[in-house]
């Protein structure tokens, strides 16, 4: 099966909580989504069911678009033209092995472009610390929001199969014992996100 390894080398503490918290999980329920398709082996369900990921990721990504240039527009009226410095970097090294996968990791890496623009504004005085906080929490939100919703597809993806009559076959390829652990760490993280907004 052909990958790519790539280095992500994102500043802000919210695509770090991503990464930590979503990445793994949602990279391998993507990985998986393809396995359980290809077990399936309905070309419509497949083409169906990855079109809807794809649009899932392409939506977010367009907000987050949208989030960037309004804040590059205040920051070039306000003649703002440097971005601040991170004390703590971090490097990620990640595994591509689907095309969602690849949309997945481009859209925490505009998680930190967005988040880059946001600390600019603040820093500057441009925004208070308490939009600042909220701004930044939902988006983080929004992008853990969408890793439960890509784990949901694949939990549906694993009924298909053993509606099918493919149940040996998936088990050999995508073990449900997987999905329960990533289903579990993602849920556990969803609480413990909820008490941090309170």
């Amino acid at each position: 099966m052909p990958l790519y390894r790539q280095t992500l080398e994102l500043s802000s503490l919210q695509a770090h909580r991503v990464m930590d918290r979503s990445f793994a999980a949602t990279s391998r329920a993507l990985f998986r989504i393809d396995v359980l398709l290809r077990i399936i082996g309905q070309e419509d369900s497949i083409d169906e069911v990855e079109e809807m990921i794809r649009n899932m990721i392409k939506e977010l990504q367009d907000d987050i678009k949208k989030e960037i240039s309004g804040a590059d527009q205040l920051l070039k009226e306000n003649g703002i033209t440097k971005l601040p410095e991170y004390t703590n970097p971090h490097k990620f090294e990640i595994e591509i092995r689907s095309p969602q996968i690849a949309n997945f990791s481009r859209l925490v890496t505009s998680l930190d472009t967005l988040i880059l623009r946001i600390d600019a504004l603040w820093i500057n005085g441009l925004m208070p610390n308490k939009q600042r906080a909220r701004v930044t929490h939902q988006w983080q939100q929004r992008l853990i929001g969408l890793a439960g919703r890509l784990i949901g597809y694949e939990k549906r993806a694993r009924v298909a199969a053993r509606n099918a009559g493919k149940e040996a076959e998936m088990e050999s390829l995508a073990p449900t014992s997987e999905h329960v652990e990533d289903e579990q760490a993602l849920a556990a993280e969803q609480q413990e996100l909820a008490k941090e907004s309170k």
